[in-house]
């Protein structure tokens, strides 16, 4: 991925001088548009769909997946060839990663770094269908997270509580805003959040300040412990892995909510050096 990276491969190339001179390499398949060395050498082989380029050569013969061209052998393989490779294992595999990991990792295929940022049966198994909404209690420690867009994306103000060692759901409102019909934060947003604080002891609203630092000061001047949150690489990274474990690992409690469930489906994950960015 990085320039060091390529100039060290270069200047491994192999020499005439020396018999049996070989550069090897031992991989499975990167990221589309991510791993350009080993795309590069992946496409002097396959084309754009993966099928064999015409002029390759297969010099163990069709069931082998060998091929040659020019000074390059490759042997690139999909299929398990192992006696370890067991349905048990990949099982096992299957439930531990995500899907693209899964498939990049144990079958060998070329995925984007981008893909569905939940596994929706994972999502489903941690909805409790006798778990509601708290009703206003102010023994209940809430956290907000709130994001707004006046004309375009959805807007989001969401809570949870803990409870022993589990988050749980609780209020939340999502709008839609268009261009038509603009969102009014005062009217809104900023009500909903002066509710919670009434009903609930609120200890922090994080907020990313590109749309609401107008609203975060108007609340922090009625004692709303309103908290600074802005939509860097690093704390997406930091609260996308943490809510992907939380969901992964059936450490947060849901209540069924169609719409909720329907923004959470269609939420994109990206996977990073860091961890897995929402």
């Amino acid at each position: 991925m990085s320039e060091k990276s390529r100039r060290l491969y270069e200047e491994l190339t192999p020499v005439p001088t020396r018999k049996n001179s070989i550069r090897f390499i031992s991989t499975y398949a990167g990221w589309e548009g991510e791993s350009v060395l080993l795309e590069d050498l992946f496409y002097r082989v396959f084309d754009k769909q993966h099928n064999i380029k015409p002029g390759v050569q297969r010099p163990l013969g069709d069931d082998f997946p060998v091929y040659t061209v020019g000074d390059l052998f490759m042997y690139w393989n999909h299929e398990p060839r192992m006696p370890w490779q067991t349905p048990e294992y990949y099982a096992s595999q299957r439930a531990d990663l995500r899907i693209n990991t899964f498939l990049r990792l144990h079958e060998n295929r070329w995925v984007s770094n981008e893909s569905s940022f939940f596994d929706m049966e994972t999502w489903d198994g941690c909805t409790v269908f006798d778990h509601r909404p708290p009703l206003p209690n102010k023994s209940i420690q809430l956290y907000v997270g709130a994001d707004a867009s006046t004309k375009k994306d959805s807007s989001a103000a969401v809570g949870v509580y803990r409870q022993g060692n589990q988050l749980l759901l609780g209020p939340f409102r999502i709008w839609q805003p268009s261009k038509a019909e603009p969102m009014d934060l005062e009217m809104t947003m900023e009500k909903f959040i002066e509710e919670l604080a009434r009903d609930y002891t609120l200890k922090e609203c994080r907020y990313d300040p590109y749309q609401l630092h107008r609203s975060a000061t108007t609340l922090r001047a009625k004692q709303i412990p309103m908290v600074e949150w802005p939509q860097t690489v690093g704390n997406m990274t930091d609260c996308g892995q943490a809510l992907y474990d939380a969901v992964k690992h059936q450490n947060l409690i849901l209540y069924p909510d169609p719409e909720l469930r329907r923004h959470a489906s269609f939420a994109v994950g990206k996977e990073t050096p860091r961890g897995f960015r929402s």
